[in-house]
């Protein structure tokens, strides 16, 4: 007897970050396709090798580099309406974008990264709800952070985004 419980088939919903980060691996995957050779390499999650990739993006990681401190979803809930079980769910999902240069250039780097950001930010202007039924909004690049290095193997930038969500729970 099979009892796989799908998501959704209860009727209830604790959280939508887990569908969100879903949502944002295959939006990010779409939205970048068309890029070509920026297309980046998108990960779910902690990347354990990234098979060499010059540039990639990591869907819920706030920090790659520290493993035990990487946050994926920072998320709230508040009661919808005083009668009802229903809230609503205000969170943000950590991204980072990585991009190596041998050429060792930063501001080639920082380029690569504003037009790989601007594609995820038309994507997220198109799909506002991620596909997904109870979210209402999505649409949204929050906090960016930059990191970059600059030495004789080349240059290194780091750009650690948000991804800001709203979304009506049952």
């Amino acid at each position: 007897m099979d009892c796989t419980v799908r998501v959704g088939e209860l009727g209830v919903s604790a959280t939508a970050a887990l569908r969100v980060i879903d949502a944002l691996v295959a939006g990010f995957d779409e939205a970048t396709e068309p890029l070509g050779v920026l297309a980046p390499r998108i990960h779910d999650g902690p990347v354990v090798n990234d098979g060499g990739s010059n540039i990639s993006l990591v869907v819920g990681v706030s920090n790659p580099a520290d493993r035990d401190e990487a946050a994926s979803v920072d998320a709230v809930q508040e009661w919808a309406h005083a009668n009802t079980l229903r809230r609503d769910e205000s969170g943000s999902v950590a991204c980072v974008l990585s991009i190596t240069s041998q050429a060792g250039s930063l501001s080639a780097c920082r380029e690569d990264a504003g037009v790989i950001l601007d594609a995820l930010t038309a994507w997220l202007r198109m799909h506002t709800d991620l596909g997904l039924s109870d979210v209402f909004w999505a649409a949204a690049i929050t906090r960016v952070d930059v990191y970059q290095q600059q030495d004789d193997a080349g240059a290194y930038c780091d750009v650690r985004f948000s991804v800001a969500y709203k979304a009506r729970l049952t």
